[in-house]
């Protein structure tokens, strides 16, 4: 049984004006938490990003998308800024270079903890614009096909078989001759390398795209 002390009209309207006013405090103070976080990463993005894949460009090119309104988009990678991943590597708290084998699940952990954003071209195809130490990289699927980018070289994975002499005869020979997608012709990238694909029936060709510099826009 409570007592009789209880309280007037006018102390329910102040505690409710004082929770009113306190909700509002909290969702401004979360609403400049998050600009204060968005000011963080792009400062840090701003200073680490200095380069791009060229496929990355040519790919945006033929799309008609801009580069430079994706790198706006891009969103902080999951628990950022407590870890990193270094290319290569999925870090652990206190073990930054520990080397991990990135197959299947871990390889899509990976992408997760880096900084990027997923992205669907106007023809179909859903890609994932990432940063790998300094540079901006993309992974993903195109019309059936993986496509994978890191440092300079192009990773194509190309489902079904290929004849023998078609393996034989592609190393050197520019990419667009092989695989027929449209951000490679009069590019002139040649494939180094083709290989087996260890998570589906195909091949694997390895095209030396290379990079070229970029700074994100913010930071021009």
């Amino acid at each position: 049984m409570f007592g009789e002390d209880r309280p007037a009209a006018g102390d329910l309207a102040r505690a409710v004006l004082a929770r009113a006013r306190s909700r509002i405090a909290v969702e401004l103070a979360h609403e400049a938490y998050r600009g204060a976080l968005w000011s963080v990463l792009r400062t840090e993005l701003g200073e680490s990003v200095t380069k791009v894949s060229s496929f990355v460009i040519a790919l945006l090119e033929d799309a008609r998308l801009s580069l430079d309104d994706l790198a706006w988009m891009i969103e902080p990678a999951r628990e950022w800024p407590k870890q990193m991943v270094a290319a290569g590597t999925i870090a652990r708290p206190g073990e930054l270079g520990a080397a991990v084998t990135r197959e299947g699940s871990r390889q899509r952990l990976d992408l997760r903890r880096r900084h990027g954003l997923t992205f669907h071209l106007p023809g179909g195809g859903s890609l994932r614009l990432h940063v790998v130490d300094e540079s901006l990289e993309i992974a993903g699927r195109l019309g059936g096909m993986g496509i994978r980018t890191r440092f300079g070289t192009l990773r194509l994975v190309i489902p079904g078989a290929l004849p023998l002499s078609v393996v034989q005869g592609s190393i050197g020979l520019p990419a667009e001759a092989l695989v027929d997608l449209r951000a490679l012709i009069g590019r002139g990238w040649p494939v180094i390398g083709l290989e087996p694909s260890t998570r589906s029936e195909g091949w694997t060709a390895i095209v030396r795209a290379g990079s070229v510099p970029y700074t994100m826009p913010w930071a021009r």
